[in-house]
């Protein structure tokens, strides 16, 4: 990989994402954490550091001593990790899951979409994204057992906030509880 293949990735990541309406743009944008988005950023500088990697050891011997027979150059490794890291970041934005430290810019985000009524496009994202969350979410709520139950609510909350904080508390859970009662009930 040169600096040239490396600026041709630049500019044509750069127009797909011109072409991204800004509604899908700050979508995308919450599909990443913020140690993500400096994951992301430090292999771009990775990426740097091997494309001028023969720059580099002619400055410093010791940078020799990570070289190793039948290993690849540092241009292909460059290569690799580009390839790689684009493929895991278009997995990300179309497959994976919105990052738990996300969680209140996401429900902002939604709310937001609420209310400039965009309503198709909201449950769409929450279909797509959410919907395995709020069902998981109602069977964990459905499953809870309040210990030493005594029917009066003023005595029994405290034990059922006790068992619903141990059994809301995955990843899963807690974005369909936020879903559900923040978006879909709208309180």
């Amino acid at each position: 990989m040169t600096i040239s293949d490396l600026l041709t990735l630049i500019g044509i990541l750069l127009a797909i994402f011109a072409f991204i309406s800004e509604k899908n743009r700050e979508y995308v944008f919450l599909k990443f954490s913020y140690a993500q988005a400096t994951l992301l950023v430090l292999i771009f500088f990775f990426l740097h550091f091997l494309i001028s990697y023969d720059w580099w050891k002619e400055k410093f011997d010791f940078l020799s001593f990570f070289e190793r027979d039948g290993f690849p150059i540092p241009s292909a490794w460059a290569y690799i990790i580009s390839l790689t890291t684009l493929l895991w970041a278009v997995w990300k934005i179309f497959k994976g899951n919105f990052p738990l430290s996300n969680r209140e810019r996401l429900m902002k985000y939604y709310e937001k979409l609420l209310m400039r009524n965009d309503i198709a496009f909201l449950s769409e994202l929450v279909e797509q994204y959410h919907l395995e969350n709020v069902k998981d979410f109602l069977i964990a709520k459905k499953s809870i057992i309040i210990p030493n139950e005594t029917g009066m609510w003023r005595i029994d909350q405290q034990e059922y906030s006790k068992a619903y904080d141990k059994v809301i508390n995955t990843a899963s859970t807690i974005y369909g509880n936020n879903v559900y009662y923040r978006i879909i009930l709208n309180h």
